[in-house]
């Protein structure tokens, strides 16, 4: 291929990368993947390590002449790994783009995710304590609720090694309520043409994804690309978890191993939010210490969170 990547979306997670995705596929001068939209190719040793040509083959073989080109993976930002895989990989150049969303709302969002991906089965409240005490960690700090959302330290990381004109920041709560004018700045810091946008996208925007037991055998169809394969459920029962995007998710178990966790999963999905009160006074304890110089860091003025 003659081009390579010359941007690249590192997060955050729940903060409006999917939108951002399915905006830059639309535009002309933009190129991004488009039959996956992360692919996990800077923070996954087992992909990096297959090598940078066959990461190009996969996910950007259609590439024709557009001017940007790059791709989104949110598990970027807080992998400190990727931030020297991207430097050695693509350069010194490399433009970002961030977007952050206030920390406390992400969190939530991130859980209730978990829960409908079958992955977290504590209270909210619970998880944090949980993550405050570091009872559950992996490589990729799945279980970060808060963590992720401290971003001055994971954005100061990356500053280290790249300058600060490669980045461009994006606060996620602009981007809902004047979206044309924070994706013209967006554009003209990849290069590319002014694009009218006449309805903002929305994506995971947190629909609730139905969960259905299989008792006997059933033939389920898993999509992607416009292509599905059947695929033999075993007798004995699986549980088949149906994303917001028709997919399926499955768990290796016999129904009545997690009957309880499931019970408990629908009971966790169907309780309210934090309230506002409970959510200001949650920004205020872990997040509001960093607003300041977060803000002088990025150029956004981050005020906003205040109160929401």
């Amino acid at each position: 291929m003659d081009k390579t990547l010359n941007f690249i979306g590192i997060g955050a997670q729940k903060a409006g990368t999917t939108t951002l995705h399915s905006i830059f596929r639309s535009h002309p001068e933009i190129f991004v993947p488009v039959f996956q939209k992360e692919p996990h190719f800077f923070d996954d040793e087992a992909k990096y390590s297959m090598g940078y040509d066959d990461y190009l083959l996969e996910f950007f073989a259609e590439l024709g002449d557009e001017k940007a080109v790059g791709e989104i993976t949110p598990d970027l930002l807080p992998t400190p790994a990727a931030r020297d895989r991207i430097a050695s990989t693509l350069g010194e150049n490399i433009k970002f783009i961030i977007i952050l969303r206030h920390p406390v709302q992400r969190a939530i969002s991130h859980y209730k995710m978990y829960l409908n991906w079958l992955w977290e089965s504590e209270s909210f409240d619970n998880a944090l304590r949980m993550e405050a005490l570091q009872q559950r960690t992996d490589a990729q700090n799945s279980f970060s609720y808060f963590g992720r959302g401290r971003y001055l330290s994971q954005i100061k990381f990356y500053l280290e090694v790249f300058h600060r004109k490669n980045f461009h920041f994006i606060c996620f709560e602009d981007l809902l309520n004047n979206y044309q004018s924070v994706l013209d700045d967006c554009f003209d810091f990849l290069g590319v043409s002014k694009m009218n946008i006449d309805e903002l996208p929305r994506a995971n925007s947190g629909k609730k994804v139905q969960l259905i037991h299989f008792e006997k055998d059933a033939n389920v169809k898993l999509g992607r690309a416009g292509q599905e394969n059947n695929i033999q459920m075993p007798k004995g029962g699986w549980l088949i978890n149906t994303d917001y995007k028709g997919r399926v998710r499955l768990i290796k178990k016999p129904i009545q191993m997690v009957d309880s966790r499931l019970k408990r999963i629908k009971t966790l999905l169907d309780e309210e939010s934090p309230n506002s009160e409970r959510i200001n006074e949650l920004y205020e304890n872990h997040f509001q210490k960093d607003e300041e110089e977060l803000s002088n860091l990025t150029g956004l003025d981050l005020r906003i969170w205040r109160n929401l």
